[in-house]
């Protein structure tokens, strides 16, 4: 920022002109502009570094707008919350949350792969394979009521875990060698389970505790 700008209050958000500085071992070897105009933000949720390239999203009144190093890849008429960020082959696939709160959209250079006008995420964009994961939460209208129903979505396949009835809710889904496992509350069983195909192992929760929020990941097989 502009010395004297007091950039920890940041009253002049984005209209007052900064930098997005990428350093490497404490030397910068990147700078590019960052403001409203420049269609960059400063928040550090919005910039990613993706295999020494610096990759930034922005949301205007209408957009969003995905760009590399600062210069523009591509834009679409949605302003969304991205999610996740993961690069291909050369092709940028992002996960956006429409930023109403309601919907989001799978997307290929821009391009919409898997999407839903309602529903929320449950799980980050993960790679299996050549082939891209994640989970979300939609609601469904019943005779009885709203129920949310998830779901996992693997390459363009998009697979209901709700069919199995004692599914109260899911925290986190992924995919690991083509297998859907996910990180579930049943019915029947007090604690947390992994659901791994066929296999169901309860975490050992202590009484009395409740499970807020979980995600997985693997490590070591």
């Amino acid at each position: 920022y502009a010395k004297g700008y007091d950039w920890r209050s940041d009253q002049a958000r984005e209209s007052v002109k900064c930098s997005l500085v990428v350093y490497v071992d404490g030397s910068p070897v990147m700078k590019v502009p960052a403001s409203r105009e420049d269609e960059i933000s400063a928040d550090a949720d919005m910039h990613r570094i993706i295999d020494g390239n610096l990759y930034t999203d922005y949301a205007t009144g209408s957009e969003t707008v995905i760009k590399k190093n600062g210069q523009i890849l591509f834009r679409y008429d949605a302003p969304e919350l991205i999610s996740d960020i993961i690069v291909q082959d050369g092709d940028v696939f992002t996960l956006g949350e429409d930023r109403s709160g309601q919907g989001f959209s799978l997307r290929k250079n821009g391009d919409v792969l898997v999407s839903r006008e309602k529903g929320s995420l449950v799980s980050p964009l993960r790679m299996d394979g050549d082939s891209l994961c994640f989970g979300f939460c939609e609601p469904i209208r019943t005779v009885t009521g709203t129920v949310d129903r998830y779901y996992a979505v693997y390459g363009r396949n998009v697979t209901n875990l709700s069919l199995r009835e004692d599914l109260k809710k899911v925290w986190d889904v992924t995919v690991i060698n083509g297998k859907v496992v996910s990180l579930a509350a049943l019915q029947a069983v007090a604690q947390p389970v992994i659901i791994d195909g066929e296999d169901i192992r309860a975490l050992d929760v202590a009484e009395g505790l409740t499970m807020l929020s979980g995600s997985m990941f693997m490590l070591d097989g």
